[in-house]
């Protein structure tokens, strides 16, 4: 999906024909396939073929938590796999990680932990994994975060609207997770601060309605500073 490993050109009837054929069973085989393979398809022109390949390839760089949503784990949404990916760092710690040790994880409850540990024992998705591995995808956070590192935003909620000009929304939220704080996709009355850029449109309304306090990105890092210590003035 485009919140996953979104890998553009990739659409469900061009699947839809790999799977028939045969050239594909699991996604890590998505990783061998060459343009010349992909140009016998139907309505595959040459130049087609090589974006994909190109896309494909792309690919194994998006950073664990987009890879953790790709494969499709139960109950483990896009901000599931931001904490998981942030709190383990690996995809092998997380592979074994105990039920105790995921539901200490903020957001991850015993079904949530139940499912992650019932994945990741199957012997099918063991192999798969490994052959992603091989592959060459990214298996390691960027945004891990050190059990001694400053946890400002801890406790805090927060929503991100709009378009940002110093990052993208996916990186706010892992930003904001680095930091110790969750992420949300909706504004409620426990929504602590939205942070909002251009555009920001109905949430910013929302939260205005409801007292709650909208920052723009330099006002998050005033925020930011002001919890942490640090003084840029």
């Amino acid at each position: 999906s485009r919140a996953a490993m979104n890998i553009d050109g990739l659409g469900p009837a061009l699947i839809e024909q790999l799977v028939d054929r045969d050239m594909v069973k699991d996604p890590a085989d998505l990783y061998h396939l060459d343009a010349p393979t992909l140009s016998i398809l139907e309505r595959m022109a040459e130049k087609s073929a090589m974006n994909i390949v190109a896309a494909i390839d792309g690919s194994r760089q998006q950073p664990l938590h987009k890879l953790l949503l790709g494969l499709g784990i139960r109950h483990v949404g896009a901000r599931t796999a931001a904490v998981l990916a942030a709190r383990f760092g690996t995809m092998e710690a997380l592979t074994h990680a105990t039920v105790e040790e995921l539901t200490g994880v903020e957001d991850v409850g015993d079904v949530v932990a139940a499912s992650i540990r019932d994945f990741f024992q199957v012997e099918e998705n063991k192999w798969l994994i490994e052959r992603l591995q091989n592959a060459g995808l990214n298996f390691s956070a960027e945004n891990a975060v050190d059990s001694g590192e400053a946890q400002p935003l801890s406790g805090m909620t927060l929503v991100v609207t709009g378009t940002l000009e110093g990052c993208t929304r996916d990186e706010m939220h892992e930003r904001i997770q680095r930091l110790g704080g969750r992420f949300a996709t909706s504004v409620s009355k426990k929504t602590d601060y939205v942070i909002a850029g251009e555009n920001a449109g109905s949430k910013r309304d929302k939260a205005e309605s409801l007292g709650v306090k909208v920052l723009t990105e330099k006002e998050f890092q005033t925020l930011v500073d002001s919890l942490t210590g640090n003084n840029h003035e």
